[in-house]
């Protein structure tokens, strides 16, 4: 029987659908301000970054909208990156001076501004004093869209870490940037811009027993279904 080229598809299949750890050219979709049970008490929220590469050839990504598959699919391979591994709440420091939950947020949003580029920037200088909450804040920050299909480069670093279905995940956030370096640049040779370490930026799951878990093939239409939950919080 002849070989058929029909019904073939093209689409690269074995490619991850989501970012890992390292050195990524990478768009913002939007923000989000994430909170767990356990952050309840503290009024808390983790800063989490959605974001996406390059539309890649050939690619199929996940679908946009889970529970609508008419709206198509990513173009690249996306992520949820926090803005850091701590989450952010009001808290009194051993000096007795109060550090506000929502003056943190502005100030890592400001600089994902500054990482992405200087129309970001003007945006969140032009709101000043428009909003009376930081939900309000983070709505309108997506609503705007003043990081729409502009691509910067992120040092992501991660802690890989077993979901409740046997699989591992990885958690990424931004390292920590000391003094004049930063975690996010257009410019990737940007001498300020962190280089990243694999060996202090990348922790893996310690397992005992290999056959106790299964690594993260991207079956899942959703792979961030079951987001890490871990108690890190801002202390001063």
């Amino acid at each position: 029987m002849a070989l058929s080229t029909g019904n073939i598809n093209s689409s690269n299949g074995n490619a991850p659908k989501t970012i890992n750890p390292g050195l990524n050219k990478l768009k913002l979709n939007k923000l989000e301000l994430q909170r767990f049970p356990y952050m309840e008490k503290d009024d808390a929220y983790y800063l989490v970054m959605h974001v996406e590469t390059a539309p890649i050839e050939n690619f199929e990504g996940f679908f946009l909208d889970p529970e609508n598959e008419s709206l198509g699919r990513h173009e690249g391979q996306v992520g949820r990156v926090k803005e850091n591994t701590w989450y952010y709440k009001t808290f009194t420091t051993k000096k007795g001076d109060v550090v506000d939950r929502d003056v943190l947020l502005l100030g890592a949003i400001k600089r994902i501004c500054e990482g992405i580029d200087a129309k970001c920037v003007a945006w969140f200088d032009k709101v000043d004093n428009k909003y009376e909450t930081i939900e309000d804040f983070v709505e309108g920050f997506n609503n705007d869209c003043p990081f729409k299909e502009v691509y910067s480069n992120y040092v992501v670093a991660g802690k890989e870490y077993l979901k409740k279905n046997g699989r591992t995940g990885v958690d990424m956030f931004l390292p920590k940037a000391v003094g004049e370096n930063v975690n996010m640049h257009p410019n990737a040779e940007n001498a300020k811009l962190l280089a990243y370490n694999a060996a202090e930026m990348f922790t893996k799951l310690e397992v005992e027993n290999s056959d106790d878990f299964e690594s993260n093939d991207d079956t899942s239409e959703d792979p961030f279904e079951e987001d890490i939950q871990i108690d890190d919080t801002l202390e001063l």
